[in-house]
Parts: structure tokens; C-alpha cells; sequence
């Protein structure tokens, strides 16, 4: 009972204080609950997520009595109901705010109660349908305090991009605008913020700033935590994950700071309620948080990063589910060495460290809006990477296996529609990592309505010409593509006659849209809806939409550790009639830094087509491109006859020395009958047969092939004038692989066997490179920036430093001569080379065009192919990869030639040649003698930032150099097709009769025309595009430069009390941990 004090108490402040009340635990046949009125200190404990707008409680049966609210609600265990009347609005509703909380975290709360001279009554007799008995108790709080809604909100100012705690009252009514205060200090900013001043200083005018508003909250933690989360989202920081409690195989969320460094192990509270445990989740409590109750150490499989806890409790849907679908199907198709959710921690766990230490940097610096704005501004920049991805290249014919590969590769058997990379020759179709959701989806690009017309028109116009003698490939083509879209009657037609039917206006709709998507969670259903798009039927004919298509772009998800960082191209290897197609393909040949050559192993060793390919496109990935890496990929290995592949007898010696090495008995009679093999072949196999299983004898037949081909194909590569052409570092792999064995273990090879898990190596060896690279980036700009900062803080010699910044300056001029110099000598070198190549190019020019456009043969039907190519501005590509022409790159030759050895020494794919332009950057510094102030603390941190700096700078110009020595080579035929163009469309709108001879005498006599401007001018586009890089690369370094000294030392004269010399620590020891 309360005491007579207390009930003196009450009495005495009936109008300014409340009543809390608290019933008695009830239950009926089912279920219990009790019924809590507590005080605002205890309740706002209560996790908010559970609270309930006014409609919501009504739903549940809410009955009001006398002012206080009494609920008759059944919970499937026992619940507190908790109470706290509000006047203001909760998520735009006005009511009371309820919550719901677990009877067994009564106890710990009782005993905060009993600090505060409240307390909790327990009545066990009280049953369903008895009158409650409640016990009033006084809240020493008045009436003001106790009915105050949200005070707090969080918003973003829109000028800074800051995201902010002020007081709700500082918002304008339709909360996009917010008064702001005029203290520069940071103290006296949040004093006003947790005071809830109101927007006037008595003569100090208060700004009023345009803001987008997130949120309003009761208390000022509260909104806090809720910033916290806005700029997490914002600005990519990873506050929470989703991971596999592995002794309990639970899929759960906790807070990033509860993992350990290794990312296997994570603390877990010792809550037995699981809403608290969802509290200390969501608050993110430091562990540990309590000495009395130890927190246990639980091993755990992390999975996805989130910045928010909503983020995060999707993801734990999403995964959860996927992790069901996947489950089912590897039940039926296992891939036993691709584990879709294991990533590696070790360079992402750097980067959320060091991202965690700035975060704890912004949060100081958060009010300080006028004295690092700039700084806060360039933190958040360092969250946004707008890093290119890797390109993986794919060449190979089709029904070589390529979807059947990229399928066992990403883990699933059937992921991509059979057919997908290479149904039209022309489509470019690339595969890569789904990063945003749990869908499978396919962006796929269409031409338009315009080129359709065009192309339309041309391919009946080929299908007309069948009646001629000579090349079929066009009329092939024409067919395809017109019975593929309009039916199998369709080829019959007029294209007047055609514009009739039905399907043609169906066409036309489609074209109205220049992107189709399509996504959808389940595979089976994802790949039936994009064959249409993908897929070309030699039976079925109508309906199949891939000649209207341009590129298609398939996102698959689950694949995170291999295609995070880089998308996987089919290369069609086809000069294609419609431009935009060809310049695409081009395009993203020259964006390869590996390339994967797909093909059959019965073929591999002796089809030619690969090998043509790639020497034909040798200038896109060499010098005009950025290949790095070349795999050879041997498919189908498990297609194999064993008794006709050891009908060689030098094989089955093999063999049987093979198997003999593996202890399998032949009876000893195995040797005896190989000299006489043919006549025995029979006996032998019959007595292997039976001591060797059949398994074994395919088994063993499959690997010796393996080994045969990679050797046979390592041989070639070697020899080729490939290797003596493009240099990739000795980076050539050849792998032999069965997509069909890593999913069937009836096919008896091991997983590894299958070599399927090296090239998952692979792909996961590239993105955890980038990942590192990415890391030490954003390591060495947080360094930067605190370094910055942190020489702001200390005592400063004022001589001593403008005596440094004049060395900076003077160095800096110095070391751009040098740079001139350099580019000075190799803008000779090249010029000397590009006039020897403009000489033999006019000279042989008329000639080498001749050769090409004029065949040997009596050249019946090859009008249509030299159409083909003007219509294609100099660009012909056989369906069947075997005649292949290229006039613009004939006419370039000798100017390629010419400057190939001085080009692949200045701009090199990989390596050092001591003559690059990446060299030269790399050793460009203002910074020559960092032991020259040993004793000076601030010029140790001007030193690191302005080294940081200019690391960032060099690594950003040396990406830039990729991209233009790309072009630098490339304009030598770019210049060429704008020299010729005007020519090629003549020649491609010649028809009739004589129209080959016409063609070929258009062509010869503009080369023989144009060729000594011609090639000048190439000569000069390749000089004048290497000044401006060298320009470009002088202003960045000077401006950037002059920059950072600038500001080192404007940061030196303002003082801000803030010392981040702990955070500089630790990011040094992450930095050692990136270079071990």
C-alpha cells in the first residue's frame, strides 16, 4: 500500500501530476497478459518499433473508462501492455502510444522501479472477468512534461548535405524548412538542441535553411541513433549484418561492432527475453554492456552489411528465403564447392573498421558546420566509389557450353537459358552480380524503331538475292532473323506484305519501349520469360525477339564473393550490318581485362577460329584495350568414348601406365599384348573390364585427355604470333571443364576434377584484389583527412612551416620540367615512328585494297559481302567466323606497326618498361626528405596528408591513362572511317548489275585519293591526343597539388580542441594489416 506521505503527496498535486496504475497478471483457458501504467523514465525502455498508432490499438479492441485506457487483447505468451499518453502526433496520428514487452523482463525493471519509490503488485488471484484491483502510485512529473509528444527530429540540410538532429519545433509546418541557430560553437548547438529553445536569441537572427525531413522522435538519444542511421544509409556504412548463428543455425541481425576481427565469432547478450535482445540490437549496445551478466561468444557465418536495422531485417527475409530455393534445388543438383553466402572478411573488415573510425570522427565534428563543412563533405565523398568494374570476355561459338559454364560457375544447374550467349551473333549479352535484391532480372536493350525499318529493308532485300550464285552467309542471316520475329511463312512474303500482318504492328509496339525488364525471385520462371529475348528455335519459328535486341544485361543474385566487382561479356565476334551493335561489341572488347576463350574439347586443339579471333582482335585488347589475362577453357570434357578414345596405341600405353599407377591390375597380362595392341585390343579391354570399373575407365580416359589438350594448347599459344603480339605477363591459364559432371556425381569426377572451383577461384582471386585495392584506398583518404585535421590541433611554428610550403612549391615546379621533359621525348619517339608509317602506308595503301576487296576466286556472290562491309563502314564478319574483313584496320596497319614496340612501352597493359607514363606519375612527388623536420609533430601530419594526397591523385590519373591511350591508339582508324565514310555509303547504295566492279572502283579510288591527307591526318590525331594527355596530367598535378599545400596550411591557423591522434593510430595499424 502507499504511504501516508505519498498519499499526502497526491493529494496535493492533483492537477499537476498523473496516476500510474498497475493491474494484476490475468489469464484465462489460453493465454495471459497484465496490464502497466509506468512511469516515462521506465517506459521509454520499451523498444520503439512496437509501438502503435491510435488506429492500430483500436483495432486490436481498445475500451476507454474514465480517462484511462484498459485493453482486452490475447497474446499467444505472456506480454506487458504499456501505456503513455501523448497529445501530440506519432508518424502523422494523434493517440496514445502502446507497446508490448515480455513478462519476465518485469523482474529487472521491478528493481529500477524500487530506486525510484515505485513499485510493481503481483496478484495471482485476480482471474478473467474479476473486477481489477489497481493500486494508484504518484509520477513526479507534471501534467506538461508527462502528455509532451516528439521534441526531436532528424533531417538533412539540403545546402550541405548534413544530416542533423534540432528541435521539432524549429520545422516549419509543412517540415521543409528549419530555423537554425547562429553559435558557431558545437557546445552551445547542442545545448539549444536538447533545450528546446524556441528560434529567436534577442538579437541574433536565426537562418532558415531548406531541409528534407526523416523523422520526429520523444527524446533526443533517440533521434540521435536515428542520424546515425540516415547517414549510414547515405553515405554506405555498414552499422549491421546479417548472420547464421551456427550453433543454432539461426539466421539473425546484430550490430556490426559485435562481430571479432576474424568475422567468425560475434557476442551475444545474456537477455532471455528476445525483445530485449531486439533492443540491444537496435540501440547497438557496445559489448559488453553488463559485468553481473557476461555476454557469450557464439560462432557465427556473416552474410549481408546493412546500414540500417530496417535494411537488415529485409535482407534476413530476403536471404532467408533464397537460402530455401537453394536448398531445394542443390538437393536435386548439388555444388558442393560454391558456398553462395561466404565472403571474404579480411579487406571489407579493414574497410568497416576504418569507416567506423571516421564515423566516430564526423559524429564529433557533426555541429562544427562553419570550421569543417568542407572536411565532413569530403568524408562522406569517400563512401561513394564510382569504380569501374572488371570485364571478363567471352569468346566461343555457340553450342560450345558458355551458358552451361557461367551456370556451374555462379552454382546453379539451369541458371541461364541454354543458348543465351550466342543465339544472335550480333547481341552482346553480359552476366553480373544482383547487389540490390534477392531477384533474378534481365535489362534488355533494344534498337530502334528507326534501325529496324532500316535493317528490315536490307534483310529482304538480301533474301531477294538468293537467286544469285555464290555467298549464302547474308541470305542465312536474313532468313533467321525475319522467321525468328514474323513467322515461319514470313521470308515468303514482301515487306509490303508483311506490314499487313499482324505480328508486324506487335513489332512496332515492342520497339516503342527502348528497355525491356524483366525480374522475378524464382529461376525457373526468369529464364522462360527472357528466352524470348535470348534464345533463337530452329523448330519453332515467331515469337523470339532477339534480332531487335542490342545488349542484354543479366543480374543474378547470391553471387556476390564472385561478381561483386566485375561483369562477365559475351563477345559475338561478328561485324553485324547494324552499326550501333558493331561500335557496342567493339567497345566492350576494348573494356576486357580478362578474356575466357570457349571451346570444345574435341575441338580445342584443332579448330582455328579461336585463334583467328583473337588475332583479329589483338589491337582492341593490346594496345588499344587493357587485357591482362587469357583462359583457355577446354568444355564438355565428360563427352567421351573410352574404347574409341584408346583405340591409339600410344593413349592406351598411357593409360595403362596411368592406371597401373593408381594399383589397378590388369593381371599383369597388360603389357604383354601392347606391342601386338591391334590384334589383342579386344582381350585387354575385356580383362581390364574386369578389375577396372567402367566409372574408372571413362574417369582416367577424361583426365589423360585434359592433360593431352592443356598441353596441346599451351603449345599453340606459345608459337603463335599472338604471344609475340600481345604480351599478357605470362598470364595464359588453360582449363579443362565439365559444367555437366559438377552437378551429376553419377559422372564419377571429383569436384575439383571438373575444374569448374578453379575458375570460381578465379573470379573470387579478382574481387577480393579489388576489394583490397578499395580498402587501402579508403584507408589512406581517411588517413589524409585526419591528418589534415589533426595539424590543425597542434602548436605551430609559423617560420618553420611557410618555410616548408615554399619547398613544396618549389619542388612542385620542378618536378613539372622534368614532366615536360618526358613527354617531350616520347611525343618525338612517336612522331618519328608515325612518319615512317604515313610513308608506307601511301605507299602500299591502293595495293593492300586491292588485295582484300578483290578476291582470287571468280568472286560470284562476294558483291553482297563487300555491301555488307560499306554498309558496315569498312567492317565485315562472317555468321561463321570464317571470312573475315576489315578495311579500315588494313589501311592502319603500317602506322600501327610502326609505333606498336614504342606504344606497348609507354602505355604497357601490365608491368614496367622504364619508359611509361604510369612510371612517370608513380615517381612524380613533392615530398623528397620526410625525415627533414624529425622533431616537428605538425609537419610529420602535413607530410602524410599531402603524401595521401597525392596517392589518391596518381591512382585517379593513372586510371584516366587507360582510357585515353585507348583512344590515342584507336584514332588512327577512327580517322580513317571519318575519312572514308562519305565513300562507304556511296558504295553501299550501289546496286544492279556491275555493282561489284562499281563498289571496288569507288573504294580504290578514294584510298588512292585521300591517302596522303588521309594518313597525315591520323598522324596528327595521334600526336595531338598525346599533348592533351600530357597537358591534362601537368594541370591535374599542378591545381590538385597546389591545392592540398594551400590547405595544410590554411588548416594550421584555426585550433578546434578536437585531437585525433587514437584515430591516426589506428588507421596506421590497418594500413600495416593491408600491405602484410
Amino acid at each position: 500500500m502507499i504511504s501516508n506521505k505519498k498519499e499526502e503527496t497526491k493529494q496535493q498535486h492533483t492537477m499537476s501530476h498523473k496516476q500510474i496504475f498497475y493491474s494484476d497478471k490475468y489469464d484465462d483457458d489460453k493465454f495471459e497478459y497484465r496490464h502497466v501504467m509506468l512511469p516515462k523514465d521506465i517506459a521509454k525502455r520499451v523498444p520503439k518499433t512496437h509501438l502503435m498508432s491510435e488506429t492500430e490499438w483500436r483495432n486490436l479492441g481498445v475500451q476507454q473508462s474514465q480517462g484511462w485506457v484498459h485493453y482486452m487483447i490475447h497474446q499467444p505468451e505472456p506480454h506487458i501492455l504499456l501505456f503513455r499518453p501523448s497529445l501530440k502526433t506519432y508518424k502523422g496520428k494523434q493517440g496514445l502510444l502502446m507497446a508490448f514487452c515480455k513478462v519476465e523482463d518485469c523482474d529487472e525493471w521491478n528493481e529500477e522501479s524500487k530506486e525510484k519509490d515505485f513499485h510493481f503488485k503481483s496478484d495471482e488471484r485476480c482471474k478473467m472477468g474479476e473486477k481489477s484491483d489497481y493500486e494508484p502510485m504518484v509520477y513526479e512529473e507534471d501534467n506538461q512534461s508527462m502528455d509532451s509528444g516528439p521534441k526531436f527530429a532528424v533531417v538533412t540540410l539540403q545546402d550541405t548535405d548534413e544530416v542533423m538532429v534540432v528541435a521539432l519545433d524549429w520545422l516549419s509546418t509543412d517540415q521543409k524548412q528549419c530555423y537554425w541557430p547562429p553559435f558557431k560553437s558545437p557546445e552551445k548547438y547542442l545545448e539549444t538542441v536538447k533545450g528546446n529553445l524556441e528560434p529567436s536569441t534577442g538579437g541574433k537572427p536565426w537562418e532558415k535553411l531548406n531541409v528534407i525531413f526523416h523523422g520526429q522522435y520523444d527524446t533526443y538519444k533517440e533521434a540521435v541513433n536515428n542520424q546515425v542511421e540516415q547517414r549510414a544509409l547515405k553515405d554506405g556504412l555498414i552499422l549491421y549484418k546479417v548472420v547464421t548463428l551456427q550453433k543454432s543455425d539461426e539466421l539473425t541481425v546484430i550490430p556490426a561492432t559485435w562481430l571479432n576481427e576474424e568475422r567468425k565469432q560475434c557476442f551475444w547478450p545474456p537477455f532471455k527475453s528476445p525483445e530485449k535482445c531486439t533492443e540491444a540490437v537496435k540501440n547497438r549496445l557496445e559489448p559488453p554492456v553488463t559485468v553481473k551478466k557476461p555476454w557469450e561468444i557464439l560462432n557465427i557465418q556473416a552474410h549481408w552489411d546493412c546500414a540500417t536495422y530496417k535494411q537488415a531485417k529485409e535482407k534476413q527475409k530476403q536471404f532467408k528465403e533464397q537460402s530455401e530455393r537453394f536448398f531445394f534445388k542443390s538437393t536435386l543438383h548439388p555444388a558442393p564447392s560454391l558456398q553462395i553466402s561466404q565472403f571474404s572478411p579480411h579487406d571489407m573488415e579493414i574497410m568497416e573498421k576504418a569507416r567506423n573510425i571516421m564515423k566516430r570522427v564526423t559524429d564529433n565534428l557533426v555541429h562544427t558546420i562553419i570550421m569543417h563543412n568542407d572536411i565532413i563533405s569530403k568524408i562522406n565523398k569517400m563512401y561513394t566509389v564510382n569504380r569501374k568494374k572488371a570485364t571478363i570476355g567471352i569468346f566461343g561459338r555457340m553450342g560450345e557450353g558458355k551458358s552451361s559454364l557461367l551456370s556451374a560457375v555462379l552454382g546453379e544447374k539451369d541458371l541461364l537459358p541454354s543458348g543465351c550467349f550466342g543465339a544472335c551473333t550480333s547481341v552482346i549479352t553480359q552476366v553480373e552480380a544482383n547487389l540490390n535484391d534477392s531477384n533474378y532480372t534481365a535489362e534488355i536493350e533494344l534498337i530502334s524503331k528507326e534501325e529496324w525499318e532500316t535493317e528490315l529493308k536490307d534483310l529482304f532485300r538480301d533474301i531477294q538475292d538468293e537467286s544469285e550464285d555464290g555467298y549464302e552467309d547474308l541470305f542465312e542471316i536474313a532468313e533467321e532473323k525475319i522467321t525468328a520475329l514474323y513467322g515461319a511463312d514470313a521470308d515468303q512474303k514482301t515487306l509490303e506484305e508483311l506490314k499487313k500482318d499482324d505480328k508486324y504492328a506487335e513489332i512496332e509496339n515492342l520497339l516503342s519501349n527502348s528497355k525491356i525488364t524483366i525480374s522475378n525471385s524464382d529461376v525457373s520462371e526468369f529464364s522462360s520469360n527472357v528466352a524470348q529475348f535470348i534464345q533463337h528455335s530452329m523448330s519453332s519459328h515467331g515469337g523470339w525477339y532477339w534480332p531487335l535486341v542490342k545488349s542484354v544485361n543479366i543480374k543474378i543474385p547470391n553471387c556476390h564473393e564472385l561478381l561483386e566487382h566485375s561483369v562477365i561479356v559475351d563477345i559475338p565476334g561478328s561485324g553485324d550490318c547494324n552499326k550501333t551493335r558493331n561500335d557496342l561489341w567493339k567497345s566492350k572488347l576494348r573494356e576486357c581485362s580478362s578474356l575466357w576463350i570457349v571451346s570444345g574439347i574435341n575441338r580445342a586443339t584443332v579448330d582455328k577460329d579461336p585463334w583467328r579471333i583473337l588475332k583479329h582482335c589483338i589491337e582492341e585488347l593490346g594496345p588499344g584495350g587493357e587485357c591482362k589475362h587469357i583462359n583457355f577453357i577446354c568444355t564438355k570434357t565428360d563427352d567421351i568414348n573410352p574404347v574409341a578414345y584408346m583405340s591409339d596405341s600410344i593413349l592406351w600405353i598411357a593409360i595403362v601406365h596411368q592406371l597401373q599407377s593408381k594399383n589397378l591390375s590388369l593381371y599383369g597380362k597388360a603389357p604383354a599384348y601392347i606391342s601386338s595392341y591391334h590384334s589383342h585390343f579386344d582381350r585387354i579391354w575385356q580383362n581390364s573390364a574386369g578389375c577396372i570399373a567402367i566409372g574408372d575407365q571413362k574417369k582416367t580416359c577424361i583426365l589423360h585427355r585434359n592433360e593431352h589438350a592443356k598441353s596441346r594448347v599451351k603449345e599453340k599459344f606459345e608459337s603463335s604470333e599472338i604471344k609475340e603480339i600481345f604480351n599478357t605477363d605470362n598470364q595464359f591459364q588453360v582449363f579443362t571443364v565439365s559444367s555437366d559432371a559438377f552437378f551429376d556425381h553419377s559422372l564419377n569426377l571429383e569436384s575439383s576434377e571438373t575444374e569448374i572451383p578453379k575458375l570460381q577461384d578465379d573470379l573470387r582471386s579478382l574481387n577480393k584484389s579489388i576489394n583490397r585495392d578499395l580498402a587501402r584506398d579508403y584507408v589512406n583518404k581517411a588517413k589524409g583527412h585526419l591528418s589534415l585535421i589533426q595539424s590543425g590541433q597542434l602548436d605551430k611554428d609559423k617560420k618553420m612551416i611557410e618555410m616548408k610550403v615554399n619547398d613544396f612549391r618549389k619542388i612542385l615546379e620542378k618536378s613539372l620540367i622534368e614532366l615536360d621533359r618526358y613527354f617531350d621525348s616520347i611525343y618525338n619517339d612517336l612522331e618519328q615512328h608515325l612518319s615512317n608509317g604515313v610513308k608506307e602506308s601511301v605507299n602500299s595503301c591502293v595495293d593492300s585494297t586491292k588485295k582484300l576487296i578483290i578476291p582470287n576466286t571468280n568472286g560470284r556472290g562476294f558483291h553482297k559481302i563487300l555491301g555488307a562491309l560499306c554498309k558496315n563502314y569498312g567492317c565485315y564478319w562472317s555468321k561463321n567466323w570464317d571470312v573475315i574483313l576489315n578495311l579500315n584496320k588494313t589501311l592502319a596497319k603500317h602506322l600501327h606497326k610502326n609505333i606498336h614496340d614504342d606504344f606497348c612501352q609507354i602505355f604497357p597493359v601490365t608491368g614496367k618498361t622504364g619508359k611509361s607514363v604510369q612510371e612517370q606519375i608513380d615517381k612524380f612527388s613533392i615530398i623528397q626528405n620526410d625525415s627533414a623536420y624529425p622533431s616537428s609533430d605538425i609537419l610529420h601530419h602535413i607530410h602524410n596528408y599531402i603524401k595521401i594526397e597525392e596517392i589518391k591523385l596518381k591512382a585517379a590519373l593513372n586510371r584516366d591513362i587507360v582510357e585515353r591511350k585507348k583512344d590515342i591508339y584507336l584514332s588512327i582508324q577512327i580517322t580513317i572511317v571519318k575519312e572514308m565514310a562519305s565513300c562507304y555509303q556511296q558504295a553501299a547504295a550501289v546496286k544492279g548489275t556491275g555493282s561489284l566492279k562499281k563498289m571496288q572502283e569507288l573504294l580504290i579510288t578514294t584510298v588512292d585519293e585521300k591517302k596522303q591527307d588521309m594518313f597525315n591526318k591520323a598522324k596528327m590525331e595521334v600526336l595531338e591526343k598525346l599533348n592533351n594527355l600530357k597537358l591534362d596530367i601537368r594541370i591535374a598535378l599542378e591545381n590538385e597539388l597546389q591545392k592540398a599545400i594551400e590547405r595544410s596550411q590554411s588548416q594550421t591557423s584555426e585550433r578546434t580542441q578536437r585531437d585525433f591522434s587514437r584515430e591516426i593510430q589506428e588507421l596506421e595499424r590497418l594500413q600495416q594489416q593491408l600491405s602484410d
